[in-house]
């Protein structure tokens, strides 16, 4: 669940405007040195002019930090003391198509469990049958929008595609900093046949590791928004993000344009144990967990927003290190 971002004293506001309303002004995206501040979403409505649009900012008093160039949306700094005001104001204002907060998002946190099964949930959605069919392809990208992958696993090396890490947002190094991208990388795609550790559901298909948490696991709207687009761009077919995340116009908007070329974006329906009574999102499949006997997980919350379910209690898969474990969350169903 989130709540509105705050790094350092700043909060982020992020704007989605048209392509090429502030190309001229965002030469390369910047960051406040200020101190407290407070970040927002907001997407313009089409034919508002650079002028415009920038008028209005600076009245607002404004500053953009950073863009997500492929749906043309803003990161803007405001005074954090402000942010609801600004917000208010740019929801009122006719030029405006949406605003929100840049959300701190949650990791989707893995329920201790006692009982230690080794990849019951392979045979249990008919995993073996449909590996006589196809067994995944090396043209198959799969992207793990998570805390990084290790990179030296011996049931993952030699598969991942060079990705990128978006939460420093200056280099390649996506080694998995909180543990969890690997254990879910793991369930997606690690090396079968191997003779050694596990097998996975799709064990021929690549994977693009994309960082968007801190060490401890968090993110937000605009680093999974970007990781999306990112994903897209490289041609990703699936992205799998452990997030409980339902609603959201920026991350909606990212989700589409995933879909438009080709790709599915699949989240974790979260792991409260509880009924959310949300409604669904068109664009992103939200995933609950099961556990053997084809039951609901007593963790797995479930809702209107919920696509379908699959085996997350108990998955036996790869962990940081080089190693093997039983883990269990919704992360692990999508």
């Amino acid at each position: 669940m989130g709540a509105i971002l705050r790094f350092s004293g700043k909060m982020t506001l992020t704007l989605v405007l048209l392509p090429l309303i502030f190309s001229a002004i965002l030469p390369t995206p910047i960051v406040s040195a200020e101190t407290n501040r407070a970040e927002l979403l907001l997407r313009f409505k089409p034919g508002v002019s650079r002028h415009s649009g920038e008028d209005l900012l600076h009245s607002l008093g404004a500053c953009v930090v950073d863009e997500i160039t492929q749906i043309s949306v803003l990161v803007i700094s405001v005074p954090d003391q402000a942010a609801e005001r600004v917000k208010s104001a740019l929801m009122r204002n006719p030029m405006v198509d949406f605003v929100e907060e840049n959300r701190l998002i949650a990791p989707s946190q893995t329920p201790n469990d006692p009982y230690y099964s080794r990849q019951w949930h392979l045979p249990a959605i008919s995993a073996p049958g449909a590996w006589d069919i196809s067994t995944g392809s090396q043209s198959v990208i799969i992207a793990i929008l998570d805390s990084g992958v290790d990179p030296s696993h011996p049931d993952l090396a030699g598969k991942l595609l060079s990705g990128w890490n978006f939460y420093d947002n200056n280099n390649n190094n996506t080694s998995d900093v909180y543990g969890h991208g690997t254990k879910v990388a793991g369930t997606a795609a690690a090396i079968a046949n191997n003779g050694i550790g596990v097998a996975s559901v799709a064990w021929n298909c690549v994977i693009l590791p994309i960082r968007v948490t801190d060490t401890d696991g968090y993110t937000t709207y605009s680093l999974l928004s970007k990781g999306l687009v990112y994903a897209a761009d490289r041609g990703a077919k699936a992205t799998v993000m452990s997030f409980q995340i339902f609603s959201g116009s920026s991350l909606s908007s990212a989700a589409k344009y995933l879909m438009d070329r080709g790709g599915l974006a699949v989240a974790a329906a979260g792991n409260t144990g509880k009924y959310e009574d949300y409604a669904d999102n068109s664009y992103i499949v939200s995933v609950s967990a099961t556990a053997s006997g084809d039951i609901l997980a007593s963790f797995s919350s479930y809702g209107p927003y919920v696509d379908l379910s699959a085996p997350g209690v108990s998955i036996y898969t790869t962990i940081r290190g080089g190693g093997y474990g039983s883990v269990s969350g919704t992360s692990f169903s999508a």
